[in-house]
């Protein structure tokens, strides 16, 4: 890497020099020589970054595995979308009884269909915070003093 103060930083690599050229007090470089247009070439990209769809990952499993990590999924989201962790636990340890499911369906759906999106996005609500009166602030700094 090579650093010309203020102007840019040149990040050399094997095929190619990476250049990010100083603009409006930040350094940007222009990735549009990056731009993949043939098509086998995007598939090369693709295994390279080992991205895959929901498509792919179901073809690895027999459709009555697919069919029972749905299931697992259905009793993820009735339970609030719990962690993998937390749903193996609730399977294993009998506190739900009757599953159309073995406990080996739940870490399946993780893995084809991957984390749930309210489970990523928290489950906390925002609460708005009632505003502090003076007196409230007095009678707690009172009370710090007594201890």
């Amino acid at each position: 890497m090579t650093y010309n103060q203020g102007e840019s930083i040149v990040v050399h690599m094997d095929d190619r020099d990476l250049v990010f050229n100083r603009k409006d007090g930040m350094y940007v470089a222009d990735f549009s020589d990056w731009l993949v247009d043939n098509e086998e070439r995007v598939s090369e990209v693709h295994k390279d970054l080992c991205l895959s769809t929901v498509e792919e990952r179901e073809s690895l499993y027999s459709r009555k595995q697919v069919r029972r990590a749905l299931e697992a999924g259905e009793y993820l989201r009735a339970l609030g979308y719990p962690s993998l962790h937390d749903a193996v636990n609730l399977v294993r340890d009998g506190n739900v009884h009757n599953v159309p499911f073995g406990i080996e369906d739940v870490p399946r759906f993780f893995d084809i269909y991957g984390a749930q999106i309210p489970a990523l996005r928290g489950k906390t609500t925002r609460r708005h915070v009632k505003g502090a009166t003076m007196e409230d602030s007095q009678a707690k700094m009172q009370m710090g003093h007594k201890h």
